[in-house]
């Protein structure tokens, strides 16, 4: 703290100056911190509005044989970013079907190439009664390494187009991830994976999502991702051995019966016959105290990864934060998976545009997102960019956007 008399520099909490005496009036003592602003994320989509959506996307892409299809994919996007609203003012998804359609037509390219190299690899086989077996083994290496090398470039210019034609209020979102990097952290976590049996599996995805968030960015607020392999793995972990407890359960209930079988003189072996009268009793065993509870507990396992992918994100600005949290429970998504599935069983599969409508609103409305950033104050820093090709693939070889 400056003093107004001697020009003297005391430090921010003096109250009075140590050169000369005078009182100094520094208006941050006693001033209290300011208070955390929060917000909760909202969905405003209609299952009846989407089911048109659709319907007329369908027809038409049936009716151009296809061509419709970035249109379409437009128009769907539109729509959900439409219905998304933070802190009330709605997302806007700008991308055109113009601009997906010339990303479409080089997706297509692609994928007819790699159909001829298998339709060729099928003509080889036919024609040679005893191919050449390295050959075979270069060949589909060569196929799947391309698959595999191409996953990386799909995720990066997906996420180059549709975060520059993403806005709230205006300001655009951006994505300043290289692909060389990308494509580092892809084949690293690939490699790990792969060599230790899947294991380094969670380790592999939080390396990716943290690459990928932390290149993200809404104006000048920058995106950061803070959770670690160990957590996602802990929870993977726990899903597992339950499914291996139920696995065991089922086994010793089955002993049990096979033993109460022997011991009433029945003939224990012919219990397992397809034909025995007993054999659906045995199927309703499996489904009690095997399938059943691993689709009633994946409804938690599933909320433990929302969660954890939902709290461990951060928006960064000027040394202030914004962090998320997810309500998201267990129970709740096990009844919204309960009702999705009598809605998509009972329409024939006409309920599809309830059942995602629902499914979004439940996960959005469930995030609350609460800082100290002031939200009022962020500029526009991001380039527009208008490659969708990328976009077009990452759809069509059904790849998800993280």
């Amino acid at each position: 703290m400056l003093c107004k008399n001697c020009n003297y520099e005391n430090g921010d909490k003096d109250h009075f100056c140590a050169n000369c005496g005078t009182f100094l009036e520094n208006p941050t003592v006693n001033e209290p911190p300011p208070e955390p602003k929060s917000y909760n994320m909202k969905f405003f989509g209609l299952g009846s509005e989407y089911f048109s959506i659709i319907i007329v996307n369908w027809l038409l892409t049936i009716i151009t044989l296809g061509i419709y299809y970035p249109w379409a994919r437009a128009r769907k996007l539109q729509y959900i970013y439409g219905s998304t609203a933070f802190a009330d003012d709605r997302f806007a998804f700008n991308g055109t079907g113009k601009e997906m359609f010339r990303g479409f037509v080089k997706v297509i390219l692609f994928y007819a190439v790699f159909m001829g190299l298998i339709a060729a690899w099928s003509f080889y086989i036919q024609s040679n009664p005893t191919p050449n077996v390295w050959f075979g083994i270069g060949f589909i290496f060569v196929i799947y390494a391309g698959i595999f090398a191409i996953v990386p470039l799909m995720i990066h210019g997906a996420y180059r187009y549709r975060m520059s034609r993403t806005a709230w209020r205006g300001i655009r979102f951006g994505y300043r991830g290289t692909k060389k990097k990308l494509y580092g952290e892809y084949f690293k976590g690939f490699l790990l994976t792969l060599f230790t049996f899947g294991i380094y599996s969670p380790w592999f995805q939080i390396d990716v999502r943290k690459y990928i968030t932390g290149n993200i960015r809404c104006g000048d607020v920058n995106f950061s991702y803070k959770g670690e392999g160990a957590g996602l793995f802990i929870i993977y972990l726990k899903y597992y051995l339950f499914g291996i407890a139920a696995f065991i359960g089922m086994i010793i209930l089955f002993a049990i019966v096979a033993l109460i079988a022997a011991s009433t003189g029945l003939d224990w072996e012919n219990l397992f016959d397809v034909e025995s009268s007993f054999f659906p009793f045995l199927i309703m065993l499996i489904y009690a105290f095997l399938l059943i509870p691993m689709i009633i507990y994946y409804c938690w396992f599933e909320k433990n990864t929302f969660n954890y992918y939902i709290d461990n994100i951060v928006l960064e600005k000027d040394e202030k934060r914004l962090t998320m949290k997810s309500s998201a429970t267990g129970f709740g998504i096990f009844k919204l998976r309960v009702v999705n599935l009598f809605l998509t069983v009972f329409t024939l599969g006409f309920g599809y545009a309830w059942v995602e409508m629902r499914t979004r609103k439940y996960f959005t409305e469930s995030i609350t997102i609460s800082g100290l950033i002031d939200i009022d104050n962020i500029s526009q820093t991001e380039e527009l960019y208008t490659n969708a090709m990328f976009e077009d693939a990452t759809d069509f070889f059904d790849i998800d956007i993280f």
